[in-house]
């Protein structure tokens, strides 16, 4: 009696370790080669003495996965965020009732995929009142970035990105993987740094010559491009 006792509780106390449900908060820290973003009074270095200012940073970011390699599991959400350095809370993004007990990779989509497309402006993040939506037949801007610099040739020294198009051969949708050095246990631990180095995002983009991008277009992929690189588990 005491024998089967023990295994009953034996498999209740596996059952519940197994079944537990976990949260996630996954934090996105927007940088500038490792320098905090602030918006219009922070002049970083991009390339060499060429300052910049940023007025504006907003982007997409959705349908992350998290990967459990070991057991060869995941956990989707399907959602789309949208990020934007004016509102702090909108870099954090809680995911909830997580079967996940590890996680030793993420992937994410940044911009937003051709289905949502073309389903048209919708609510919430997708609303066109974020001022990320161009029109039916362009669809969503995927990352705006915008501010001065003195090399810029154009009025006041502007710049301004508008990174989108979803339809071929202007889809600037980039899918992003990033593999943690060690797994991560949700059981003791909640909470996921990934960096945004805008820097990289401006890669191979010579302020000078280059200052506008405002269209879907072939300029426009080769910054796409970059979008993978910006990002990075702090760990």
């Amino acid at each position: 009696m005491k024998i089967f006792i023990f295994s009953w509780f034996a498999i209740l106390n596996w059952f519940s370790n197994n079944s537990a449900q976990h949260n996630l908060q996954i934090n996105f820290q927007p940088v500038v080669k490792n320098i905090v973003l602030q918006l219009n009074t922070k002049a970083y270095f991009i390339h060499s003495q060429d300052s910049i200012f940023i007025t504006t940073f907003k982007m997409y970011v959705g349908k992350i996965i998290l990967n459990d390699e070991e057991l060869k599991e995941q956990f989707v959400d399907e959602n789309y965020h949208l990020l934007n350095v004016e509102n702090v809370e909108s870099f954090k993004i809680d995911l909830k009732n997580l079967t996940l007990k590890k996680i030793s990779s993420i992937d994410f989509f940044v911009g937003v995929d051709s289905i949502e497309n073309m389903k048209g402006a919708l609510d919430g993040d997708l609303d066109v009142s974020n001022a990320m939506y161009w029109t039916w037949n362009s669809g969503f801007i995927n990352f705006k970035l915008e501010g001065h610099s003195p090399i810029c040739k154009s009025i006041h020294h502007v710049f301004e990105f508008h990174i989108g198009g979803f339809k071929h051969p202007n889809n600037s949708l980039r899918k992003v993987h990033l593999q943690l050095k060690t797994p991560m246990d949700l059981i003791s631990k909640n909470n996921l740094i990934i960096k945004i180095d805008l820097a990289e995002a401006l890669n191979n983009i010579e302020l000078a010559t280059n200052n506008s991008i405002v269209e879907p277009s072939t300029e426009a992929l080769k910054m796409a491009d970059n979008f993978a690189k910006m990002f990075s588990i702090s760990e």
